[in-house]
């Protein structure tokens, strides 16, 4: 008796971890959270303008 699989069977533990330079990782983290800070203060800047 011939019986096929039919569902795909994961692996044990998902995907494989992608890999990264920490250093570069967390001078990057740094650097996007100080432009959505400074997006953020523009934009309180732009509103009391736009009310004007």
């Amino acid at each position: 008796m011939n019986v096929r699989r039919t569902k795909h069977i994961r692996e044990p533990y998902g995907r494989k971890p992608i890999p990264y330079d920490a250093e570069l990782y967390k001078g990057m983290e740094s650097a996007v959270g100080r432009f959505y800070g400074w997006l953020k203060s523009l934009r309180r800047i732009i509103i009391r303008y736009e009310r004007r």
